[in-house]
């Protein structure tokens, strides 16, 4: 190979970061959307022992996900880091 179709170390180092981050970005968004999302909605229309929805309950839950949501626009792979320290912190 000549010098020029030669990829640099560091050019190597910054597409695998790169491709590291934009996946760590898609998991972030998928989780929030297709996991916690649907999560929070059915926890958020349970009933109480007494059979009501509580109020607090479900504007509580609504604040996480929404909490989310807004994380994902800006950071969607911050997203996934939350998500996957809660699963460390249950592993430990």
């Amino acid at each position: 190979m000549t010098p020029e179709t030669t990829p640099e170390p560091s050019s190597e180092l910054s597409d695998n970061s790169r491709m590291i981050r934009e996946e760590t970005e898609k998991l972030g968004k998928a989780v929030v959307h297709d996991v916690l999302g649907p999560v929070i909605d059915r926890l958020s229309g349970t009933k109480g022992r007494d059979g009501a929805v509580d109020a607090k309950e479900s504007e509580a839950l609504a604040m996480i996900r929404k909490g989310f949501e807004d994380l994902v626009k800006t950071r969607p792979e911050l997203g996934w880091k939350v998500v996957e320290g809660l699963l460390e912190g249950i592993n430990e």
